[in-house]
């Protein structure tokens, strides 16, 4: 299934979180994704995987002793 628009890695150096996950937000909006729930976890899916390792390897370090696979999306968002 294609999806509209286009979400690059995620860098510390050139971008603010609170923009990156506002776009991101609005990356589900355009592509339909659901909120996530207790059996299914597409958005918390999707951030991880659209990231980038630098900033996996952080939110992991954060998540500790957790991983972020174990979180929800809106927890992550936080983190």
């Amino acid at each position: 299934m294609p999806s509209l628009g286009k979400i690059e890695e995620f860098d510390p150096d050139s971008t603010n979180i609170d923009c990156y996950l506002e776009r991101l937000e609005q990356y589900f909006v355009a592509n339909g994704v659901p909120t996530d729930s207790t059996d299914r976890h597409k958005r918390r899916a999707t951030l991880i995987s659209v990231m980038g390792a630098k900033a996996y390897d952080v939110l992991s370090d954060l998540c500790s002793p957790s991983t972020p696979s174990q979180k929800t999306y809106a927890q992550l968002a936080t983190i």
